[in-house]
């Protein structure tokens, strides 16, 4: 089971395929560091993984 504290990426709010370029990292499940939280979101979309945010900064 994951930890309570992952947080689900909202990724309904994101127009895909475009992100904003804002700077704003997250730190994916995957142990990815993501420029943002739509970037993580694409990453979903592309290989189908549910990648969760653990937390609010790069890993």
């Amino acid at each position: 089971a994951e930890p309570s504290e992952y947080k689900t990426p909202d990724c309904d709010r994101y127009r895909l395929p475009g992100c904003p370029r804002d700077f704003n990292p997250v730190c994916g499940s995957d142990m990815t560091t993501y420029p943002n939280e739509c970037t993580l979101c694409m990453k979903i979309r592309e290989d189908g993984h549910d990648i969760k945010i653990i937390r609010s900064e790069a890993c």
